[in-house]
């Protein structure tokens, strides 16, 4: 998406008569957390920030945290342990900084001038739609909760902010996900069902309207609750149980 999930509803591109698509055989879904317009993230330093397209946004200053994420062993989900860490923070408005692991990564990133926390997915997802939405949601979560509680953050950015009122969620797979109406009429179920149950809310949902690029929706509602490792643990553990869930009926 081009903003932060601020902007009026949208309408997913038409497309071609007729086009077939396959969202959920795809594994390259991802889901992404916004930084509040009014406590972006702010770096204490002694230089000024550097001036990489992130709206201000010192991207660099968590590479010693995830690079601690890698030396202790830390999981952010089943199979997902850390082994690198790609900086990419001198791009305009791109993927900034992020950790790899063998079927996902996990970043702050700045693309499309909407700074936030990203966790995309690349391979080994299985089970129905929801069960899908569900762990790359319960990832994202877990990476937000360590994203709070880690002092190697709170110590370079502590004036930021995540919104618990919105997030992106989206698909990396032009062949069997294009960003057209047809693709959104088959996301938007499974999606508005496992984050009406996460939050409890209705969900507003809003698709990209570029065809040009990589499908997403951003999905909004009412906030209920502070941007804190406890929240994010709470939503954590409802999706995990969705996907659990999800898992189990599938058998």
């Amino acid at each position: 998406m081009t903003d932060t999930c601020d902007s009026d509803a949208s309408s997913a591109p038409e497309g071609e008569s007729g086009v077939v698509v396959a969202p959920f055989e795809s594994s390259g879904l991802y889901a992404k957390l916004f930084f509040g317009e009014r406590s972006r993230l702010a770096v204490v330093s002694s230089r000024a920030p550097r001036a990489t397209g992130t709206g201000g946004l010192d991207f660099e200053a968590s590479i010693p945290a995830f690079h601690r994420w890698i030396q202790d062993g830390s999981s952010l989900g089943e199979d997902e342990f850390a082994i690198d860490v790609a900086n990419y923070a001198h791009l305009h408005n791109g993927p900034g900084v992020f950790l790899v692991t063998a079927k996902s990564c996990f970043g702050l990133d700045a693309i499309g001038g909407a700074p936030g926390l990203k966790y995309a997915r690349k391979r080994g997802l299985v089970g129905s739609p929801t069960t899908k939405i569900a762990a790359v949601l319960a990832r994202l979560f877990a990476f937000a909760e360590r994203f709070e509680a880690d002092p190697g953050f709170v110590a370079a950015a502590p004036h930021r902010k995540l919104r618990t009122d919105a997030l992106e969620f989206g698909i990396v797979d032009r062949l069997r996900a294009p960003c057209v109406k047809a693709t959104f009429d088959a996301v938007s179920p499974p999606l508005s069902a496992v984050l009406e149950s996460l939050t409890a809310q209705q969900v507003n949902l809003a698709p990209e309207p570029d065809p040009r690029r990589p499908f997403s929706v951003c999905a909004r509602w009412h906030e209920t609750m502070s941007a804190s490792a406890e929240s994010f643990s709470i939503l954590r553990r409802r999706a995990a149980e969705l996907e659990v869930a999800g898992a189990s009926e599938t058998l």
